[in-house]
């Protein structure tokens, strides 16, 4: 059976973009609680 490339292609992608969004919400999650432990 030979896959599909170009639904390997999308769930490649879908997984990247998903990584991304997590990359970003922790950076800013991060920035976030820095910003509130200096306002102490």
């Amino acid at each position: 059976m030979i896959p599909d490339t170009h639904s390997l292609k999308l769930l490649f992608l879908a997984r990247y973009y998903l990584s991304l969004d997590l990359l970003a919400f922790l950076s800013i999650s991060i920035v976030l609680q820095i910003c509130f432990d200096k306002k102490d």
